[in-house]
């Protein structure tokens, strides 16, 4: 049986990432990030966010966020 993960929100996911709460909802709303859109709220999964971006083939959010390669 797969264990449960707790989803986060918007602020948590950016203390994560290393940046602010509005980059994390752009991201989001341009599908740039993996999210779930519960309502009017947007809700992440810490180990979708640790594989990000690159289908988890080795570099982290972090790294792919410090070299610029969102724009």
């Amino acid at each position: 049986m797969a264990e449960f993960e707790p989803l986060i929100g918007v602020d948590e996911a950016a203390a994560l990432l290393g940046v602010t709460r509005w980059l994390v909802a752009d991201l989001a709303r341009r599908a740039a990030i993996p999210a779930h859109k519960i309502g009017r709220y947007w809700r992440f999964r810490k180990s979708e966010l640790h594989r990000w971006p690159h289908g988890g083939q080795g570099e982290t959010a972090e790294a792919a966020l410090s070299k610029g390669q969102l724009n």
